[in-house]
């Protein structure tokens, strides 16, 4: 399996039927995958995935269905990560993570604990925060940083469960 799953390297396809401006003027756009000899190579099952992406004015929604229709029961994990874009990577940092433990993927997937209270990544940096852990107990929680100004907050339900 590549790295961060295979779903973001595959071909999509665009449902016409369900992809349009809709009567609120929001604009909807649903993509589709199934299986394939392609993702097969990368993962021996018959699945269908549909995201949906609804865009307004002040919003942007997304909803990823997984389907099985199959008897063979699998399980899988979906990661929809946020991007955020910066002028400058040196100006910012991600606070509410320290006590966090990590797994450094960037360093053969070493477990280690964040003792920043202020994260700067200013090399490649590739981890996992483990859920349950430091300040991410049921809720996670961050902030993005530019200078000492909050850019964005992050709050999820969850983080990555890591055993």
């Amino acid at each position: 399996m590549p790295s961060h799953g295979f779903a973001r390297i595959a071909h999509w396809s665009v449902d016409t039927k369900n992809s349009a401006i809709q009567p609120d003027r929001s604009v909807q756009v649903v993509l589709t995958m199934r299986d394939s000899a392609e993702t097969f190579k990368m993962w021996p099952h018959e699945f269908e995935l549909e995201y949906r992406i609804s865009l307004t004015g002040r919003s942007l929604q997304t909803a990823l269905t997984v389907l099985n229709d199959k008897l063979d029961a699998w399980s899988f994990e979906c990661l929809l990560h946020t991007y955020f874009k910066v002028d400058d990577i040196r100006s910012v940092g991600v606070a509410g993570l320290q006590g966090a433990e990590y797994l450094d993927k960037a360093n053969g997937g070493e477990r280690k604990k964040e003792k920043a209270k202020l994260v700067e990544p200013r090399n490649f940096t590739d981890r996992v925060y483990v859920a349950g852990t430091g300040a991410l107990q049921s809720m996670a929680s961050a902030e993005i940083m530019s200078g000492n100004e909050p850019v964005a907050k992050v709050t999820l339900p969850t983080c990555v469960p890591v055993g």
